[in-house]
C-alpha cells in the first residue's frame, strides 16, 4: 500500500509541476480505476519516447492496451511529435 500511496504522491507532484506524468486508465462502466499509461525518457529534441503502461492483470488479455495503445501512438505523433516511440517489455511479472 505504502508504494501505491508513494506512486500517487509522485504523480501529483509532476501533474502541478507540469511535468510528463502518466493517465489514469480508467474502465468505463464502473469508474474503477484500472491501470496507467503514457509516456516516459520523452526526449524532445531528438523527437522519441518511451511508451509505458501497467494494467491491473484481471483486465489482461481483453483487448483494452490495444486501444489505448493506438490512441496513445496517435498522441505521440500527432500532438508530440514524436518520429520514434519505443517500448520496453517486463517479463518477471
Amino acid at each position: 500500500m505504502e508504494d501505491t500511496r508513494e506512486f500517487i504522491r509522485n504523480i501529483i507532484e509532476k501533474y502541478e509541476q507540469q511535468q510528463l506524468a502518466p493517465w489514469g486508465i480508467e474502465y468505463k462502466s464502473t469508474g474503477k480505476l484500472i491501470g496507467t499509461c503514457g509516456y516516459v525518457n520523452w526526449y524532445p529534441n531528438h523527437a522519441r519516447a518511451e511508451l509505458a503502461y501497467a494494467l491491473s492483470r484481471s483486465y489482461w488479455n481483453q483487448g483494452y492496451m490495444t486501444e489505448i495503445v493506438e490512441k496513445l501512438v496517435e498522441i505521440g505523433f500527432s500532438i508530440m511529435g514524436l518520429v520514434r516511440i519505443e517500448a520496453r517489455c517486463l517479463t518477471d511479472l
